[in-house]
């Protein structure tokens, strides 16, 4: 959130934005406790439980789009983030780490996602917030993304390989 423009110089939410939004809307989407006949993490996780959070779901689905704007022309990218991003997260698809970045989204429209679907795909937990399905730019690239933290509890370890193992 804090990296998202629209027009390339502004920054469409600032520190204090973001805190307030995460401080406001995020007793919404987690309890302080798990749902009571959720199932253990990894019976959620292959389910996705999806009777469990759907209401939580479509809030920060509305809260999102009310947030980033909706519609293809009007909503930020992340190719147009204003500083470089690397966002970690989980794709069922392939049961891999998938990590989200600007250089890559800026190579091809292949890597290029809506910023509000990045931004939900990393809150999303399994049992808590559904899975974000997302298709690329150019309708190319599919995945169902969940929260990096299932496989990587370090991030920063994340950035260096990515770094690393890229240009």
């Amino acid at each position: 959130m804090l990296f998202s423009t629209k027009d390339h110089s502004r920054p469409l939410f600032w520190e204090d934005d973001t805190w307030k939004f995460l401080a406001d809307h995020g007793r919404k989407f987690y309890r302080s406790r798990p749902v009571s006949g959720s199932g253990g993490f990894s019976r959620r996780l292959r389910r996705g439980a999806p009777q469990l959070h759907d209401v939580a779901t479509t809030a920060l689905e509305k809260l999102m789009k009310e947030s980033f704007g909706d519609g293809a022309e009007r909503e930020p990218m992340l190719r147009n983030t204003r500083k470089p991003v690397l966002v970690p997260c989980y794709d069922l698809t392939s049961s891999a780490p998938l990590l989200f970045s600007r250089a890559n989204a800026l190579e091809t429209n292949e890597f290029d996602f809506r910023l509000r679907e990045v931004c939900q795909a990393t809150l999303a937990e399994p049992g808590v917030l559904e899975q974000v399905r997302m298709r690329s730019v150019d309708g190319q690239t599919r995945c169902v993304a969940v929260g990096g933290a299932l496989l990587m509890s370090n991030p920063g370890g994340a950035a260096v390989t990515h770094v690393l193992h890229n240009k």
